[in-house]
């Protein structure tokens, strides 16, 4: 799909970080974070349709985004907002003749999830995640290394700092290397070098346990299928090329998740191992 032309090109990028993002954790959310927050629960708020949003100037003064998830209305906010999301890859833009026509990606909706629980927590108020949770925050580091691998494949594996930039705005070098040193622990990979000041290793690799899950190595595990099911959903989801694709992989991952991670873990693993019977028969 054409890219929606930008209303300044000549526009400096955004110097968003992962150590610009892992500081403003720590502090109340700027403008531009606030903003992606209140638009990914709009884009929820409305699913499992997926309208798309609407950013409008009118005189050059006011400046509104619109949605069936926001008030009638519509919400102020600043040009500089929404092109600091679209630059960090939370927001897409859409070729239009009305102004700026986006939706929320994967990416811009876990980062608001993240977000908003931070916020909650340094308000006072109870977070609802663990720290290691699997589908937030460790199986996106796991891919994270993958990716980063199949571009770069080497004995050692992958550096943690290598990981962190892939992951892009979505980690900080020490919640990843954390994420890292588990992931070692309960065997999806293998440290290679050792590292002095983080918790974790300085680079690794994928075990078998790890290319199971990221790469599609054979298992007998339903957990393990589980997983890779949800990391080729969000690959096909990425990939998409037209809104009609895209909103039909959405559909289907939140109805895989509708029904529940248990419910399928056991079917997944009455399937393998029934399959792996009539291999080895």
């Amino acid at each position: 799909m054409q890219r929606s032309p930008r209303p300044s090109e000549s526009r400096q990028p955004s110097s968003t970080s992962a150590a610009g993002n892992a500081l403003a954790l720590n502090h109340s959310m700027d403008s531009a974070n606030a903003l992606l927050v209140r638009l990914a629960n709009a884009d929820a708020a409305v699913r499992p349709k997926r309208p798309q949003f609407l950013f409008i100037k009118s005189g050059g003064m006011t400046q509104r985004v619109s949605h069936p998830g926001l008030p009638d209305d519509g919400i102020a906010c600043e040009e500089a907002d929404i092109l600091d999301l679209e630059d960090s890859g939370y927001l897409r833009f859409h070729a239009s003749d009305r102004g700026i026509v986006f939706d929320v990606t994967a990416g811009g909706r876990r980062r608001a999830t993240e977000l908003d629980l931070v916020h909650r927590a340094s308000a006072g108020g109870l977070v609802n995640q663990h720290a290691l949770d699997w589908s937030t925050r460790v199986l996106p580091v796991l891919n994270a290394l993958a990716r980063a691998y199949s571009r770069a494949p080497s004995p050692i594996g992958i550096g943690t700092e290598a990981i962190v930039e892939e992951l892009d705005a979505d980690g900080d070098t020490n919640s990843v290397a954390l994420v890292l040193g588990e992931l070692v622990r309960t065997g999806y990979l293998e440290e290679t070098l050792g590292a002095d000041q983080l918790p974790g290793p300085a680079s690794s690799r994928l075990t078998e346990k790890g290319l199971q899950v990221t790469a599609g190595w054979p298992s007998a595990s339903g957990d393990v299928a589980f997983d890779r099911l949800l990391t080729v959903i969000e690959e096909r989801i990425e990939a998409s090329t037209t809104d009609e694709e895209r909103s039909k992989w959405e559909r289907f991952r939140d109805e895989v998740a509708g029904v529940g991670r248990d419910v399928i873990v056991g079917v997944l693993t009455t399937t393998v191992n029934a399959a792996a019977k009539n291999v080895t028969s």
